[in-house]
């Protein structure tokens, strides 16, 4: 059963929809990056991160939403000024050239009855081919609260030990990135593997409207309408005008420089 902390504030509008059916309420990374353990709770199905530049926001945004959704590694960076990749974050605080970490979603069930999640080990080793490996899993409850990542005094659990660890609650490793999407589109969001992966690719292009390339706010909204049909029209409408104002931003930013190139010569 989901229980909230008692400082929480029940969300507004209609609770019976918002609890009739899976929604996120938590996500989180263990030895990732810089980070030890961040534990992110979203009881409200919202989550928002603050702190100051340089602390790892984006990061870990761009490691769990939309990554957790279609584990696609290629395309982790949030624009164009950045350059991230498994290999690059897991080595990144690494004290030695092994490292284990872990990354994920945690969703309620329809009704609050339990909790779900889904994630992934990353093995990363220096000089392997791939340098990280992705072990994708889901598991009854909550990473480092009803479920241990690791053994005694934090020792690192084996693939075979993990394996044994997820499965003795119920839960599964995954043979690979396509099962696990395929399970969490069915199950999760009631529809297919590849409506999925579609939706996170729309998720990447409103998070880096650059990503749009020819495609008009316009024809954005109505895309995000299309995978999003629970969502109400007012948000999708201020997500339009929002992406037609960077699409503004971009063009008086190409002008500028433009202009400059021209002052140059």
């Amino acid at each position: 059963m989901l229980t909230w902390p008692e400082e929480h504030t029940p969300p507004a509008g209609n609770t019976d929809r918002f609890g009739g059916r899976w929604r996120l309420v938590g996500a989180g990374l263990s030895n990732v990056w810089r980070y030890g353990d961040l534990d992110l709770p979203a009881p409200s199905g919202r989550l928002l991160l603050r702190g100051a530049n340089g602390t790892g926001k984006t990061t870990a945004l761009e490691v769990l939403w939309p990554y957790l959704l279609d584990l696609n590694a290629a395309l982790l960076a949030a624009g164009k000024a950045r350059n991230t990749h498994l290999s690059g974050l897991m080595k990144e605080g690494a004290e030695g050239r092994r490292r284990v970490g872990y990354l994920w979603l945690t969703f309620a069930t329809p009704g609050d009855e339990d909790v779900v999640s889904y994630g992934v080990r990353l093995n990363f080793s220096e000089g392997s081919t791939p340098p990280v490996k992705v072990n994708p899993f889901t598991v009854p409850g909550r990473p480092l609260h009803e479920f241990a990542l690791w053994g005694p005094g934090r020792s690192t659990l084996t693939v075979e030990q993990f394996a044994e660890a997820i499965a003795a609650p119920g839960g599964a490793v995954f043979g690979g990135e396509d099962d696990y999407v395929r399970d969490l589109a069915t199950r999760v969001f009631a529809t297919e593997a590849r409506d999925l992966v579609q939706l996170a690719g729309r998720i990447r292009q409103v998070r880096n409207p650059a990503l749009l390339g020819e495609v008009s706010p316009r024809a954005a909204a109505d895309a995000l309408r299309e995978s999003l049909p629970g969502v109400a029209d007012d948000v999708i409408d201020a997500t339009g005008e929002a992406l037609a104002e960077s699409d503004a931003t971009r063009k008086a930013f190409e002008a500028d420089r433009d202009a400059a190139s021209a002052l140059e010569v």
